[in-house]
């Protein structure tokens, strides 16, 4: 029995020992399979872009497989880039955040591609791949852009300024402190800066019911923080596991989870809104009362909504509208998020132009009859060119006019041919801080486009061209630019009308960091904040 039992333990033991070594080698052929398809993946991609030299780490690997890469300087590198390739007429192709490669086109070759349409150079198709968009909700239909082309009128923008500065007023005092508290209160500059800006931005997208409706703006605010970071998580493991990260990253169930959570909230309300518009023939008549009236009149002129009754896919084209109002709500609050903060981080290191603002803005309010009107920014030419020079000199996009080749393109300036699928970028910051085109272009010049003679910021803070490019430029500029500089301006005079802001450390932290193709402000600095003594305003 003894000889037994020890013949059955070595038995087991043996087997132990074999499901061992299976087990071993089953996990190093798994690992040498991801480990080859990877670095198979990353080769062919870099192949596939020719002879264009690289500006990257260096590395074919996924991210989270590139142990050995040199260390990439992004701002330092971009700038070398910028002098070597860019201003020399030649392209280089650099890593974009979904860890592919896109072309960065030299100065010499925009007049060629800018004022390609859309079927051929896509805008929504790049933002789509290079922010992991499509992985989660449409972006690509165009009915958003038709939407701000509709509400770019002096009228229905004059409405947006009010339901802005009617939440605006609404938000101060719950997100900063009310004006009867004296003592200074210490508060971070970017999350309180992004509640108030998700605020406006639901005020314009959805009426002003919706900026005080904190449930859904803190989802549509978690689900908009998440983007880009879920991004960078699943594309940083090798493309054959990316699908496995998608379903069992907590970040990136957390992303699809929000995005479901958001449009529960939003679709009830949506179809309310095309129910009052079918029932009412001309309820738009003084033109839209928030951008969703705008997308769903826009749904009606080009078919997508039936005027008269539902055809049986109403269900689909409302939950479309749901995540186009979520899209929009990312492209104005984000954005607007970054600069108004690198103009706080500007005003609180530059106090010389804090009166002169001041005092601009006071005297617009009694011209335009002592309400916050459309009308009171266009007397208000410094406060345009203070922030034009902000996003100037703190342009959140190393890199721009991000587009996707969808047919086959030749550049003959520079002769090179363009695959579909390709993405195409160029130049940004480094135009900005380039002295062939600005002055002291490292120093920050709040009168740079302040024109005294004429009184006018020029060009317009919306304006675009070849040596400003916040908004890119050429056929695909942003539509929502003037939207978004309205919203800026608006927030942050606002905030100084009311508020002293102070910095709360000894000394200023850098105002924001290069990450990849992106600048971001410092999300840690902090600040402190008390309401204005009333005779400052002068109002």
């Amino acid at each position: 029995m003894a000889i037994q039992s020890t013949l059955e333990m070595c038995h087991l033991a043996e087997s132990g020992v074999y499901l061992i070594l299976v087990t071993f080698g089953v996990g190093l052929l798994f690992g040498l399979i991801v480990l080859t398809s990877d670095y198979l993946d990353g080769w062919l991609r870099r192949r596939a872009l020719g002879d264009i030299p690289f500006v990257d780490e260096g590395s074919n690997m996924s991210a989270c497989l590139r142990w050995w890469s040199r260390k990439f300087d992004c701002d330092k590198e971009y700038a070398e880039a910028y002098k070597q390739y860019s201003k020399t007429g030649k392209p280089y192709a650099t890593r974009l955040k979904n860890n592919d490669h896109g072309i960065v086109l030299p100065l010499n070759s925009t007049k060629e591609w800018r004022t390609l349409p859309h079927d051929q150079l896509s805008f929504l198709h790049a933002l789509s791949e290079f922010a992991d968009l499509y992985m989660h909700t449409n972006i690509t239909d165009r009915t958003p852009l038709h939407a701000v082309h509709y509400c770019n009128n002096t009228k229905t923008l004059s409405r947006f300024n009010r339901l802005m500065v009617d939440a605006t007023d609404r938000a101060l005092p719950l997100i900063v402190g009310k004006d009867t508290e004296s003592e200074w209160k210490r508060a971070n500059a970017f999350h309180t800066i992004l509640s108030l800006c998700s605020t406006v931005a639901m005020s314009v997208l959805l009426g002003p019911e919706f900026s005080m409706d904190t449930s859904l703006i803190q989802t549509i605010m978690m689900y908009n923080t998440a983007i880009m970071p879920s991004c960078a998580k699943r594309t940083s493991y090798p493309r054959i596991l990316r699908p496995f990260v998608w379903r069992l990253s907590p970040l990136c169930r957390a992303v699809k989870s929000d995005l479901l959570k958001t449009k529960i909230k939003l679709i009830p309300e949506i179809k309310h809104r095309i129910d009052i518009a079918r029932s009412k023939k001309w309820w738009l008549e003084e033109g839209p009362m928030s951008l969703l009236d705008g997308l769903i009149e826009t749904a009606f002129e080009k078919g997508c909504l039936s005027r008269s009754s539902d055809r049986g896919d109403d269900d689909q084209q409302v939950a479309l509208l749901a995540e186009e109002i979520i899209f929009y709500h990312f492209e104005l609050s984000m954005p607007v998020v970054f600069f108004i903060i690198f103009a706080v981080y500007v005003i609180m290191n530059n106090k010389e132009y804090l009166t002169p603002l001041r005092e601009e803005i006071s005297e617009a309010l009694k011209l335009s009859g002592g309400s916050f009107t459309l009308d009171t920014l266009n007397h208000a030419p410094k406060l345009a060119s203070f922030v034009k020079e902000t996003c100037r000199l703190y342009d959140i996009s190393c890199l721009t006019s991000f587009r996707r080749v969808m047919k086959p393109i030749h550049l003959e300036s520079i002769n090179l041919s363009l695959k579909p699928g390709t993405i195409i970028m160029a130049p940004g910051r480094d135009v900005h801080l380039d002295p062939d085109y600005y002055d002291n272009p490292t120093t920050f010049n709040g009168y740079r486009f302040y024109d005294a003679s004429r009184g006018t910021c020029t060009p317009h803070i919306s304006t675009t061209s070849p040596t400003f490019l916040t908004f890119s430029h050429g056929i695909s500029a942003c539509p929502a630019r003037v939207l978004a500089t309205q919203i800026t301006r608006t927030i942050f005079i606002m905030f100084l009308l009311k508020f002293d802001v102070e910095l709360a450390h000894e000394e200023m932290p850098a105002y924001g960091f290069a990450n990849g193709p992106a600048y971001l402000p410092n999300p840690s600095v902090m600040i402190r904040v008390r309401p204005c003594q009333k005779d400052v305003l002068g109002v």
